[in-house]
């Protein structure tokens, strides 16, 4: 059976129950997936303020930003509305009631020289 877990622990090796490869879909979903340019620090405290908004609203993290999302936040590290605007994942809802806490800290990154 496949594990997303023990796809990520044995990324590129065959599956020693079936013989066979991580499942193709998931497998490009995220070798697709943009990768942060400036360190993969940038990502984990965007999960972790993602994780804390998820706990404040008594839901599931996916449900506030997806882990693609968050990459594509970390490596492209908008300023505004306006640039996050075109990032997958961010709609008109999540752009105003979501996405300027995440602004906030990258604005934090950012003044700090990170």
């Amino acid at each position: 059976m496949f594990s997303i877990g023990r796809w990520f622990a044995n990324r590129g090796k065959e599956d020693n129950e079936t013989g066979k490869g991580p499942c193709p879909v998931i497998a490009e979903l995220y070798s697709n997936a943009p990768r942060p340019r400036h360190g993969f620090h940038h990502y984990e405290h965007l999960r972790d303020l993602r994780n804390k908004l998820a706990n404040r609203n008594h839901v599931e993290p996916y449900m506030i930003l997806t882990d693609r999302t968050l990459r594509a936040l970390a490596s492209s590290r908008p300023r505004s509305l306006a640039e996050a605007d075109g990032i997958p994942g961010i709609g008109p809802v999540k752009l105003h009631a979501v996405v300027p806490r995440f602004l906030e800290a990258i604005a934090k990154w950012e003044k700090n020289g990170n």
